[in-house]
């Protein structure tokens, strides 16, 4: 760090003489130390500009990673394209939860909440569509729990039911969901559940 810090004054760093002042080292294992030095620095949290710049700059390209990437100096193509995906996975996820019942919705609210969210947002633009859902669940989970015309009609009677609706595990409930057969026994598992927590 201090050898290309002597360099700061140039255009461009000349990685031959770093790798003079690291002994045993080549230039392009210095060059490869120094990115990876740097990115540790830098935040892996992406800011809400940099996601927006991101899917502007994703809808420019057409996906074109190399053109994209010249945008973010500091981070590396892999990082973009990992946050491409969950960007991706955010607005697929909330497109198809935009589709359901309201009934539906306020029952997955309640006992899937996403606690990493700020609940203050609920815009319906196109932006918004990106990120993170207000439910706690993957696509994969809602589309299981969608597929459920008893749990679809449990939580249409649950409207005034307050005392059952309360945030649950979703992977143990999916594995009981499988074997349900009736309303009641959802109601059941529930109360169930909500005894164990007191």
């Amino acid at each position: 760090m201090s050898s290309v810090e002597k360099q700061k004054n140039r255009c461009e760093i000349n990685w031959n003489f770093v790798s003079s002042d690291v002994p045993g080292r080549s230039s392009t294992k210095c060059f490869h130390r120094f990115v990876h030095l740097n990115r540790r620095k830098s935040s892996n949290r992406f800011e809400k500009t940099e996601d927006q710049l991101l899917i502007d700059e994703h809808r420019k390209q057409k996906g074109r990673w190399a053109q994209i990437q010249q945008m973010f100096p500091e981070r590396s193509s892999y990082s973009l394209q990992n946050r491409w995906r969950k960007l991706n996975q955010n607005r697929q996820l909330n497109i198809f939860f935009s589709q359901l019942n309201s009934n539906f919705q306020k029952f997955l609210f309640k006992c899937f909440p996403n606690s990493t969210i700020d609940r203050g947002n609920s815009s319906s633009d196109e932006k918004s569509l990106y990120e993170s859902p207000r439910i706690g669940l993957t696509l994969i989970q809602l589309k299981l729990l969608t597929s459920n015309s008893l749990l679809i009609d449990y939580s249409n009677q649950i409207e005034n039911e307050e005392k059952f609706l309360f945030p649950i595990g979703i992977r143990q409930f999916l594995n009981h969901l499988k074997n349900v057969r009736q309303i009641d026994e959802i109601r059941n598992y529930f109360s169930s559940q909500r005894k164990k927590r007191k």
